[in-house]
């Protein structure tokens, strides 16, 4: 099977967006990791990549990538042996490094917020006039752009404007649906969805498909944290930085389950953490300790496999869901 492989490559990032996992994580855990292009080639050697790794995607749960001063160097070593995919706010470095990096020919997502002067309600600090000036140089150098446009009501009139711009410096415009937006306070979307921008929705009520990204119908997706931990997919990693907040902070093995938080992370805690400690505790999926093929093969991806349908499982009460699939005019 051919892996689509998530790396984090540190845990610095110089915006607030509300909804971004770094906001929930104690603070020592943060602003303090640039992965070496040497910890890359040991998280995911030559071999593994060309022989089972179809793309790698250089986003994260806490990070902006651009920031690691050897993000150009690691680039290049990926996109030798795999396809490089980035997700970047856009905010970062000047004209000179983006074209530089546009150069090396990978694919590099935006998601400018608005274009209004002090409008960035969503990625705050963010400056969008930066971020389409280094997109312009991205492209320019050979790099190829995706402009996501995500509504919110302080940017949702602003759509036709985004595709304009996004047009003219030979960027490819999506419309992305938001996700998790009641839990924003000061960034409301829902105006978006009602004013019929979002057209042919439809929702799959016949059999239930098992939607998991590394065992289910779309396979093979895995996630690598700055520390080196392996996650099983997207949904986790909030889940590891609370409950395993220690090991994060001073490498502490033990799980945290007396927290505050503990009836947001039950489900975790109930069903996946006794699969992490029955297969050697967090360690057990740190690349710093063991290969990577090895960890995909341990006893907690055996086990989450075997789990799915159990009805009470973290995995199946995120996943195991009607899907939407959503089409715009």
């Amino acid at each position: 099977m051919s892996w689509n492989v998530r790396l984090e490559v540190g845990n610095y990032c110089n915006l607030r967006c509300p909804l971004c996992v770094r906001e929930n994580v104690h603070k020592s855990t943060i602003n303090s990791i640039h992965l070496s292009l040497k910890d890359t080639q040991k998280f995911l050697p030559r071999f593994f990549l060309h022989a089972e790794v179809d793309r790698v995607y250089l986003s994260g749960a806490v990070a902006e990538p651009t920031l690691n001063p050897e993000f150009i160097d690691i680039v290049k070593y990926l996109n030798k042996y795999s396809t490089v995919v980035i997700d970047s706010n856009g905010s970062t470095r000047d004209t000179q490094w983006w074209a530089e990096l546009g150069a090396t020919g990978v694919n590099c997502d935006f998601a400018p917020d608005s274009i209004k002067p002090n409008n960035n309600k969503y990625r705050i600090n963010s400056n969008t006039d930066r971020v389409i000036d280094n997109m312009r140089a991205f492209i320019s150098a050979g790099g190829v752009a995706e402009w996501k446009f995500i509504p919110y009501a302080h940017n949702e009139d602003e759509i036709d404007d985004h595709r304009a711009i996004a047009n003219s410096i030979g960027a490819k415009f999506t419309f992305i649906q938001p996700r998790n937006a009641d839990r924003l306070d000061n960034v409301d979307n829902s105006s978006a969805f009602s004013k019929g921008k979002i057209v042919n929705q439809h929702s799959d009520h016949g059999t239930p498909h098992n939607y998991c990204k590394l065992f289910g119908d779309v396979k093979g997706l895995i996630e690598i944290s700055p520390e080196g931990v392996v996650y099983p997919c997207c949904m986790m990693p909030r889940q590891f930085y609370k409950v395993y907040e220690n090991y994060f902070i001073s490498r502490d093995t033990t799980p945290n389950l007396s927290h505050d938080d503990v009836p947001k992370y039950q489900s975790f805690i109930d069903t996946v953490v006794p699969l992490i400690e029955q297969s050697g505790g967090i360690e057990s999926l740190s690349l710093y300790k063991h290969p990577i093929r090895n960890i995909l093969k341990n006893e907690f991806y055996t086990g989450l496999q075997k789990a799915w349908d159990d009805k009470s499982h973290f995995c199946n009460n995120h996943c195991h869901h009607i899907q939407y699939k959503l089409s715009v005019e």
